[in-house]
């Protein structure tokens, strides 16, 4: 049996997303989102190590919201990689709910 560590499901949400690290800016299709993190697809190889630290800059098509997260690497594998934010004040946690939940008034 897998061991989760997860504390927050994660919400499917697919996004265009820039991931910046070290002053490059690399296209990433944000896959599914958590309060706590976040993974994203990837086409082009990005050199990153766990514990890299990295900026996500995500905003849904169609949304008038944008969000520029800090976040460390947890894991890279294939086309994936695993992230895990770096800020979770109050501001932060009530932004990325918006953004969530602004997704899903755009399906229903």
């Amino acid at each position: 049996m897998k061991n989760e560590k997860r504390v927050f499901s994660r919400i499917k949400l697919i996004s265009k997303t820039s991931l910046y690290f070290k002053k490059k800016r690399y296209p990433v299709k944000l896959h599914n989102i958590s309060l706590q993190g976040a993974t994203v697809l990837v086409d082009d190889q990005i050199m990153l190590n766990k514990g890299n630290n990295c900026l996500l800059k995500i905003n849904p098509e169609g949304s008038d919201i944008t969000m520029d997260l800090e976040a460390l690497t947890m894991y890279h594998k294939q086309n994936r990689i695993g992230f895990q934010f770096c800020e979770n004040s109050q501001k932060t946690v009530k932004e990325l709910c918006k953004l969530i939940s602004s997704n899903f008034d755009k399906t229903e």
